[in-house]
């Protein structure tokens, strides 16, 4: 807030005071020393000299730290009081800005949070798969030892069955001489039997 050239000290302080509340000893203070001086100001000239050296000193003191300047101290006060507001107002707009910044480095930590949690999930799941694919690898070394213990077991029965064939087939080749044999005997039996016969009736 700003107030007038024109407008007096009194409708000043409340305004600067209900702005920056920490501002109020200051108001105080000026007011205080610009009564004092035109007080002062009032007093005849020999009156001055029977101050004290220490009021001397510590008007000396306030003057030079608050300086007789063309300036009213009501604008001194609003000066300040406009600098308090600078101020105020810039450190609110920072935090208007940085409230976004805040939102968006929590929604990032939550993302960051999301995907440590992810790829925790995926090593724990890669590491499952590891121990698969071990168990896995495990089974077809079993596998194919089984595999070659079997082939070498049918390797072995197909030799015999091999050999049984062979055997067969010379048995039934035996048999086939042994038939063939046993009908030519026969035919020779019969024929001797009819020599006999026929050597009986021409004795006769």
């Amino acid at each position: 807030m700003s107030v007038g050239v024109g407008a007096s000290p009194k409708a000043a302080v409340p305004q600067t005071l209900t702005v920056v509340n920490g501002f109020r000893l200051v108001c105080r203070s000026v007011l205080s020393l610009r009564s004092r001086s035109r007080r002062r100001s009032s007093v005849p000239p020999k009156a001055h000299l029977s101050v004290p050296p220490e009021a001397l000193s510590r008007r000396q003191t306030v003057q030079s730290r608050y300086p007789q300047s063309n300036e009213s101290y009501v604008e001194i006060v609003r000066n300040r009081t406009r600098m308090k507001i600078a101020v105020a107002t810039e450190v609110a707009a920072k935090e208007r800005k940085s409230q976004p910044t805040e939102a968006r480095h929590q929604t990032l930590q939550k993302r960051l949070a999301e995907e440590v949690e992810k790829r925790r999930h995926s090593e724990q799941i890669c590491e499952c798969l590891q121990e698969d694919v071990e168990s896995v690898k495990c089974a077809s070394v079993d596998l194919l030892n089984r595999l070659e213990s079997c082939r070498t077991a049918y390797d072995a029965e197909s030799l015999k069955v091999d050999e049984l064939l062979a055997a067969a087939e010379k048995e039934q080749e035996y048999q086939i001489e042994s038939t063939v044999r046993a009908k030519k005997l026969t035919e020779y039996e019969a024929a001797r039997i009819l020599d006999l016969e026929f050597i009986e009736k021409l004795e006769t």
